[in-house]
């Protein structure tokens, strides 16, 4: 599993999937799956080459074995930890995270 701090960074060393690739993006959160599809799209992904699931609908997994690689929050990849190509985005920065657990 891999932990990304944003889209550019995750793209540092990776090969660009290709069309025939797919990409899932899954998360329980709508906003979050919405977010990934754009931000996705605008490095033109093709929206064909996506599997969107959120985790709040029955069967979501379905199709998530045919994906290069699956795109989600770090509380929906504690749900795919028999998955190996997994990649968290993160919407906080590490450094907000910091800041806030200071706070706290």
């Amino acid at each position: 599993m891999i932990v990304f701090v944003s889209a550019a960074a995750s793209m540092t060393g990776e090969t660009r999937p290709t069309p025939d690739d797919l990409i899932a993006v899954v998360s329980g959160w709508e906003n979050f799956l919405i977010l990934a599809k754009t931000m996705l799209v605008a490095v033109k992904i093709e929206p064909e080459s996506l599997i969107i699931r959120s985790t709040r609908e029955e069967n979501w997994r379905k199709g998530l074995n045919a994906a290069s690689m699956i795109i989600c929050d770090s509380l929906t990849a504690k749900n795919l930890s028999d998955f190996q190509n997994v990649r968290i985005f993160r919407l906080i920065a590490e450094e907000s995270l910091s800041e806030i657990t200071q706070i706290l």
